[in-house]
């Protein structure tokens, strides 16, 4: 069975249920820690493709 290069499938063995709080302070750790990972090794390249920043126009 061939499968999109754009489809993951997993195998859901366990949950993590955080609040608000602790997702987002998990979120910026995540962040912290990614970029120091790839200011040493290099990026890492997930296939995903990041939009460019739009520019902000003042009105």
């Amino acid at each position: 069975m061939e499968r999109d290069a754009s489809e993951v499938r997993v195998k859901l063995n366990s949950r993590v249920i955080l609040s608000s709080f602790a997702a987002k302070r998990l979120a910026l750790l995540l962040d912290t820690v990614i970029k120091q990972y790839e200011a040493r090794f290099g990026t890492m390249d997930v296939g995903v493709v990041q939009p460019a920043p739009d520019k902000l126009t003042a009105k």
